[in-house]
């Protein structure tokens, strides 16, 4: 046993590199960009990102955190929109990628840039947390401490996937909860959320909702296939009838002060019926393959 752990540890990173790539390291394929990839977010009316990027206005001050690839800035930029915008990213190979696309951009966590802005007078219209929430051991104190970096009035929009999707549940039903490089299941997400634990996030770090986005994405093709399991028509509609089965990720509008939800709206259409389109799916699956065996011992005579 001590021999084992003797070999492991010689096997691991030191810790030097551990911190200078941060705690939260992704594969850098993930971080791999496509100039295409612009395009097909603002034609996906699901996609958070999308919707971020109408929702700050024209000379706005942003703070992006956790900004990746600068996918963020670099839709802003599609939309000829002049806006100040700043990043916090931890990850070196991301934040490379993102760098011409930002005023500044900090190479560390949320928590360092927190602690480095008490020196200087750093003031943000928005503060952008796209899909970030996840990757944090505890939040709350992080998200309270946000409040010193905005401006009067100004917001904190954050998304966060949900843990509740159908793909998900229907997943766990058949005992399957299998890790992937980029989704709801990310390797390195430490936290995961439904709609009701986000919103107790929130009223803990006493941040306020303001606008309510649910971005709809069809369960049956998402990252997290249900074509191998075996699925009761019965638990298909129980699920569907949970219209928060639907939704892939959420997204707020947020601010420090007491305020009502003015706006709440789900963006997409999160695919059909779910138990008539799993049997659609299925039976058009077994089709292509009777057509290909078909074709194979065709091609055999």
């Amino acid at each position: 046993m001590l021999t084992t752990s003797i070999k492991n540890a010689a096997n691991a990173p030191d810790m030097q590199s551990v911190m200078e790539r941060g705690v939260f390291e992704r594969p850098a394929k993930t971080f791999a960009f496509d100039q295409r990839v612009i395009g097909w977010i603002l034609a996906d009316p699901a996609n958070p990102l999308n919707r971020i990027a109408q929702l700050i206005p024209e000379g706005a001050i942003v703070l992006d955190v956790g900004a990746g690839n600068g996918i963020l800035a670099r839709l802003l930029q599609a939309l000829d929109k002049s806006v100040e915008i700043d990043a916090v990213e931890p990850d070196p190979v991301a934040k490379e990628a993102a760098a011409p696309f930002y005023r500044t951009i900090f190479p560390g966590g949320l928590e360092a840039y927190l602690e480095s802005c008490r020196e200087r007078e750093v003031r943000y219209d928005f503060i952008v947390l796209a899909d970030v929430v996840e990757h944090m051991a505890n939040p709350e104190p992080i998200l309270r401490c946000l409040k010193s970096l905005l401006s009067p009035g100004g917001s904190v929009i954050v998304s966060t996937p949900n843990v509740a999707f159908a793909s998900v549940r229907l997943a766990l039903l058949n005992g399957c909860f299998d890790y992937v490089d980029s989704g709801i299941l990310e390797r390195t997400h430490l936290r995961f959320y439904t709609l009701k634990t986000l919103k107790l996030l929130f009223l803990a770090a006493g941040l306020y909702p303001s606008a309510q986005f649910h971005c709809l994405r069809n369960p049956l093709t998402s990252e997290i296939s249900l074509d191998d399991l075996p699925l009761s028509p019965w638990i298909l509609a129980k699920i569907a009838n949970d219209e928060l089965s639907r939704v892939y990720q959420f997204l707020f509008v947020l601010q420090f002060e007491p305020c009502e939800i003015t706006v709440k709206e789900s963006l997409g259409t999160g695919g059909g019926y779910l138990p008539i389109a799993y049997v659609v799916r299925r039976t058009s699956r077994t089709i292509r393959d009777v057509i290909r065996q078909v074709g194979a011992l065709g091609s055999k005579q």
